[in-house]
């Protein structure tokens, strides 16, 4: 079975501001994913090991 898209888009080069504006919308997603786990993930386990209990501190304070 052949691929109908290579008979319709056969050795046709897209126009550069397509190729750009793809990109662009491809970078804006991965800046988008990147800020949400920086805020989502990153930052809520950072205050959580912050605020978590060291046991090794606990046991210097018990003795």
């Amino acid at each position: 079975m052949e691929n109908p898209f290579k008979k319709v888009i056969e050795e046709k080069e897209l126009p550069a501001y397509l190729k750009e504006k793809v990109l662009d919308d491809i970078n804006i997603i991965k800046l988008t994913l990147d800020l949400s786990e920086l805020f989502f993930v990153n930052l809520p386990d950072s205050a959580l090991s912050f605020f978590r209990d060291n046991p090794k501190e606990n046991k210097k304070n018990n003795k």
